[in-house]
């Protein structure tokens, strides 16, 4: 059977792009180092070596996050992307005689109508190429929040490319010295096929690279930022010991971006400001404009506020107590930015490696740690009414906790942190970002033992009888400053002496407060009351006392 010219067309189109790629060098650049985020974002440096001009084709196309991809070189290059018809082998085995035998030559006993046998035909299984792809846009994208944290892989299932074979129907296509001849399947006997045989392939239209180089020769640097590779740290504090604490950092290193070998891990702690992070380069032809303009008028980052995006990022720890020591290791002056370099490691795409990180000793202390919530927002206003039965927020009650200052040379990174002592798990609490040499806190277990009490009261005449004083407007609006007495109650029911801190929030201005606290105005407010913090740091409660803390503030309401 001749070929029609359907069948003749994509025969010189195939002919044609072996002519393009027989111009080309394949290179596969080596993935030197890739320095991972914890919220999925990874730096990665890439190289191969141009030994001259010529045209050098990587069959892969980077999903680089816009405006960070970059090449660097001493030769005279150009880069440009765009498709190519490449071979590969199938992920997959072949579910049809015909991708399973292309390519081979191969002998086939047939039966004729009433079932007596034929001559056999000689010939090569035709390699069917695949169906070209004007849409095109089948390739896996890595998918995120407007934030621009990476969720996972859409699209494909992991490792499975895109397949389009041309229809072939119930033949088995034979080019033969007679033509392409098309043999019903149901009138094959037997195909005998010659060796060897490898692993079965086949022709995909693939986005790729094309490095370019005029003049010159040498190595070509590649990097840029990607999603799919992400770093969760941990930490795991022993405190058998009364007076030390021995803490470990660990990681789980998730790749889900690219087969890795003999690449340079850094784990990075810190919080760039990575402007473009939910954008896809546009860089890859698979990447319509329509979605690049779409993920460029998306809303990119903004600030955290919730448990799963601190640990994503960073959140910060209380301000130290002590100075800082110098603290080379956390990079340039300015750079609150750390690398932690973790040596060279193999990972496939979807492997999981876990890391032991550092080890290092404290002095720590125990005590009991209170944090009173604000009970008004910044404008005076109480929230509603709470139902009677609704349990109190153990957020909000006295909790066991653990006091000690940073060992390591570099920052302590947010992050969960189990507490044990004698092999006993005591509980798990986040530590946030503490520098080397500053003072955290741990919250381990609710102090149950500890019973707390915060009230607040409207001092007498203050609303009703105002002085001219106490009456002011604020955005158009009249406002009455009242004064608000607060009392805090704490008794301990246990046999030993209990070492509290206390602190108390509240909207408005201190006016006195019981045995001296600490004041601290905290950036949290935006209404016409600041929000405050008073602290008490060396409150001792012996076995079985009671304590009553007393203070007062002013507070404008509306009027």
């Amino acid at each position: 059977m001749n070929a029609n010219p359907l069948h003749l067309a994509s025969t010189l189109l195939l002919a044609g792009m072996s002519f393009v790629l027989a111009d080309e060098t394949p290179v596969q650049p080596q993935i030197e180092s890739v320095g991972l985020f914890k919220n999925g974002v990874a730096v990665v440096k890439a190289s191969f070596t141009a030994p001259g001009p010529g045209s050098y084709r990587w069959d892969a196309i980077p999903q680089a996050i816009h405006g960070t991809f970059s090449v660097d070189s001493e030769a005279t290059l150009t880069t440009r992307a765009t498709h190519r018809m490449i071979e590969e082998e199938f992920k997959t085995a072949p579910t049809s005689m015909q991708d399973a035998l292309a390519g081979k030559n191969v002998s086939v006993s047939l039966t004729g109508e009433n079932g007596q046998p034929l001559p056999s035909l000689l010939g090569r299984v035709w390699e069917i190429p695949t169906a070209p792809s004007n849409t095109a846009f089948s390739t896996q994208y890595p998918t995120h929040d407007p934030y621009g944290r990476y969720y996972g892989w859409s699209g494909m299932s992991m490792g499975n490319p895109g397949y389009n074979p041309a229809p072939v129907g119930d033949f088995l296509i034979l080019e033969t010295e007679k033509g392409r001849q098309y043999i019903n399947r149901q009138r094959i006997l037997t195909v005998s096929a010659e060796g060897p045989f490898g692993p079965a392939k086949h022709k995909i239209e693939k986005p790729v690279m094309l490095f370019e180089v005029t003049s010159g020769s040498g190595k070509v640097h590649i990097t840029y930022l990607a999603r799919g590779m992400a770093w969760l740290p941990a930490y795991t504090v022993d405190t058998s010991d009364p007076a030390t604490l021995t803490i470990r950092q660990s990681a789980v290193v998730r790749n889900e971006l690219m087969d890795i070998k003999g690449t340079s891990l850094d784990l990075i702690s810190g919080y760039p400001n990575i402007k473009f992070s939910h954008v896809d380069s546009p860089l890859n032809p698979d990447t319509p404009l329509a979605t690049f303009f779409q993920q460029l008028n998306s809303q990119g980052n903004s600030s955290p506020n919730t448990m799963g995006q601190m640990v994503s990022f960073n959140s910060m720890a209380p301000a130290a107590s002590n100075p800082l020591p110098e603290n080379p290791e956390s990079g340039p002056s300015g750079s609150d930015i750390h690398y932690q370099a973790v040596g060279k490691h193999d990972l496939q795409r979807g492997d999981s490696l876990s890391l032991s990180i550092a080890s290092g000793k404290s002095p720590y202390t125990r005590i009991v740690e209170w944090i009173v919530p604000d009970s008004r927002d910044p404008d005076g206003r109480r929230p509603g009414n709470r139902p009677n039965n609704e349990a109190p927020n153990p957020e909000d009650q006295p909790w066991d906790a653990l006091c000690f200052t940073n060992p390591f040379k570099f920052p302590m990174t947010t992050a969960p942190a189990s507490i044990m002592e004698s092999g006993k798990f005591r509980g798990q609490s986040l530590s946030q970002w503490v520098n080397p040499g500053q003072s955290a806190t741990l919250r381990v277990t609710q102090a149950l033992s500890i019973r707390a009490q915060a009230s607040e009261v409207e001092e007498e005449n203050t609303r009703s009888n105002p002085k001219p004083e106490n009456i002011a407007s604020f955005y158009g609006s009249r406002h009455q400053r009242i004064t608000i007495k607060g009392t805090l109650q704490m008794h301990n029911f246990r046999s030993t002496d209990v070492p509290m801190r206390i602190h108390c929030r509240f909207s408005g201005e201190l006016v006195d407060a019981d045995a001296k606290p600490t004041l601290t105005l905290l950036n949290e407010s935006s209404g016409i009351n600041p929000h405050s913090e008073i602290a008490w740091t060396s409150i001792q409660l012996k076995p079985g006392e009671e304590q009553t803390l007393h203070y007062r503030y002013h507070l404008w309401i509306p009027y």
